[in-house]
């Protein structure tokens, strides 16, 4: 390499340097007491050459040869800006523009040309390979465009919820860039809306488009999408929690069991059931003075062992416990044994976890019992060997009005018996029993075969003879129906139905 070269990189180097710093468009740049305005300023005033040395071999020779054009000096602003000023072009010569900085915003080309921001995705290729039509910079041009129109104009809100599938885009004549969903949208931009899965509309829409408004408002109300609730696979089977067979949380996905921390390691203790993303129900006894801090609600889990990982299993903490304000736990023969559990996060709805339905009308389930009616309940509660459950089990327990409970019933559990409850179960071996507690008791609608929560298990008599629940008397449930007004009264607070 030749001493010309090496210099002339130096120089190069050094105008890179200058121009970055914004030496050459600073109006208030001092040399030796001498306001430099431009690089023609610079190098007829020659005040900085004692400053800058390697300024002399800049003016005297590379200036005056490559900036300097037979009939007018060249602005260093205007140099490599994409538009050719000298005749013969040597103020956009690739082999200056190459290391060359361009001016802000501008956007430097392969062959070091600069392109004025105006002039990209203007449908006029301008770089020699074309990139400044390129799908990627124009993307980045819209994306940039996106904050500017946010930040100056009028926007309206995201729309962004698991319960849609969103597409955000906004146009640029002709060209169409993707915005992010999940922040305020600038006027002009298109939203594609559909519900997502487990999700169903709530007027009967498929799908929506709409348009952000000069006023920053949405062409039309939002379309609304529910979970979709009480959905399983087909049954062949209905095992019983005693002398029952295991099953898979896909079958019974509302299912959420209640562990506490005690003696530095979870434990399962009670059942709860989902009716919404962010709310379970259980039993009032279950969780009675105990911090909500020890409790995790965990959801598509069917092992009873905490530590057991299990694919598709969502672990929530509680917000806020509400116990029926009548509760009064065993000074009260636990009446309105019923609490809601506020979740701090959202289930994520999948094949294993979706919400029961509820049907929110005040109604006593036992008034009027004139058929069989027969729900199921599931829990991880003590197996006929007197052991917890390993894993979920399932019983089928037909309900019974409460004069034949009551006949059928010890006469010390009598008094638990309400207008508020209702008795379930077959006196053949097959009950709920201790760990059971808070599970839901569902029944299947005929006609549209969703399953809706009705009870939650409460109490059952205890056998004489060991530690288990006594087969041969019905168990008590908390009648739900009885409580649709109070469970929607917190649960519509958190949750949009």
């Amino acid at each position: 390499m030749t001493l010309y070269s090496k210099t002339m990189i130096a120089v190069y180097l050094l105008i890179i340097k200058l121009f970055s710093s914004g030496y050459f468009l600073n109006p208030n740049l001092q040399c030796k007491n001498v306001t430099v305005r431009n690089i023609h300023h610079m190098c007829t005033s020659l005040a900085c050459f004692e400053e800058l040395p390697a300024l002399e071999y800049f003016c005297t020779n590379v200036y005056e040869n490559i900036f300097k054009c037979s009939s007018k000096n060249i602005p260093i602003e205007y140099i490599c800006d994409g538009i050719q000023q000298c005749r013969n072009g040597v103020d956009e010569d690739p082999t200056v523009c190459k290391n060359f900085e361009c001016r802000s915003n501008y956007y430097k080309c392969i062959d070091g040309k600069c392109i004025a921001p105006w002039k990209l995705c203007d449908g006029v290729y301008d770089c020699l390979n074309g990139l400044d039509e390129s799908a990627l910079i124009c993307r980045m041009l819209l994306l940039h465009l996106y904050y500017i129109l946010v930040q100056k104009n009028n926007s309206c809100p995201n729309i962004f919820d698991n319960s849609y599938i969103t597409t955000c885009y906004i146009k640029y004549g002709t060209k169409i860039s993707i915005m992010p969903c999940n922040e305020y949208l600038p006027v002009g931009t298109t939203v594609e809306v559909r519900c997502n899965t487990f999700y169903l509309s709530s007027d009967n829409k498929s799908k929506q488009k709409l348009v952000c408004r000069d006023n920053g408002t949405w062409s039309q109300t939002v379309l609304k999408c529910k979970a979709e609730c009480g959905v399983i696979p087909d049954l062949n089977i209905f095992p019983s929690i005693l002398h029952g067979w295991p099953i898979k949380p896909n079958l019974w996905p509302w299912y959420a069991g209640l562990f506490e921390n005690g003696s530095k390691k979870w434990n399962y203790f009670c059942g709860s059931t989902i009716i919404s993303t962010n709310i379970v129900v259980t039993a009032a006894h279950c969780v009675w003075e105990i911090p909500k801090n020890h409790i995790q609600v965990i959801a598509g889990k069917y092992k009873s062992d905490y530590y057991i990982n299990e694919e598709g299993t969502q672990i929530k903490v509680i917000l806020h416990i509400f116990i029926h304000p009548l509760y009064q736990d065993v000074i009260g023969n636990y009446a309105t044994d019923l609490a809601v559990l506020v979740l701090v996060d959202h289930f994520q709805l999948s094949n294993t976890v979706i919400p029961i339905c509820l049907n929110w009308s005040l109604r006593n389930i036992v008034s009027n019992l004139t058929q069989d009616l027969e729900g199921m309940v599931i829990g991880m509660g003590l197996t006929e060997n007197g052991k917890p459950s390993e894993q979920l089990r399932a019983v089928k327990m037909p309900i019974v009005n409460n004069d034949e409970c009551l006949i059928n019933q010890r006469v010390e559990f009598k008094k638990f018996i309400s207008i508020t409850t209702f008795c379930a179960g077959s006196k053949n071996g097959s009950t709920v029993c201790n760990g059971d507690s808070g599970s839901g008791l569902a029944i299947q609608d005929p006609q549209t075969q969703k399953w809706y929560l009705e009870g939650i298990v409460s109490i059952s008599p205890k056998d004489h003879n060991n530690d288990l629940c006594d087969v041969h008397y019905y168990s008590i449930f908390t009648n739900v129906g009885m409580y649709v007004d109070w469970i929607y009264q917190i649960s519509s607070a958190f949750t949009e139905y």
